[in-house]
């Protein structure tokens, strides 16, 4: 016989905004928005993880939340192409629970890049980008939500004891 034990950890979070409106933003520059995850969990760290979508970064795009410990979030609109966006960006938490942000942004205009120190002669602050912050309070007006997660379709399990 094996003896195993098993412990499900169902991750509460908070995420300060579910939904991230943009506004307008010219082809060739950028909108920053602000949003706070936050591990409510009392023992158990949680490793998160975003997806990838054209149009929109988010920084730090994945790492690991020490219970009761937060970080902030930084989802920027960088449009390529003119023309108005609607976009899912997925939040995994352990590879089982996925949470979706809905991201929004237009692009109506262009403008034209500005020409920079490059080469020999530039320094480490010019390859910079200054942050283009957006949103009543940054956060668009929505209170913070906090987020029990569903269960997950499956468990994992883990072997802890010896034979018999």
């Amino acid at each position: 016989f094996i003896h195993l034990t098993a412990k499900g950890v169902c991750p509460t979070i908070r995420i300060s905004s579910h939904t991230v409106n943009f506004g307008s933003c010219s082809v060739g520059s950028h909108k920053d928005f602000l949003v706070t995850l936050e591990n409510k969990n009392e023992e158990h760290p949680i490793d998160f993880n975003f997806s990838i979508v054209a149009h929109f970064k988010v920084n730090p795009r994945k790492g690991r939340l020490l219970p009761h410990q937060s970080t902030a979030i930084v989802f920027t609109f960088e449009p390529n192409n003119m023309g108005k966006f609607v976009s899912y960006m997925t939040l995994e938490l352990f590879g089982l629970y996925k949470i979706p942000i809905k991201l929004m942004g237009a692009a109506l205009s262009q403008t034209s890049k500005l020409k920079g120190t490059r080469g020999i002669e530039s320094l480490p602050e010019d390859f910079t980008v200054e942050k283009n912050f957006v949103g009543e309070g940054n956060n668009g007006g929505a209170g913070p939500d906090t987020k029990k997660i569903k269960k997950p379709d499956r468990l994992i399990f883990t072997a802890t004891g010896g034979d018999r």
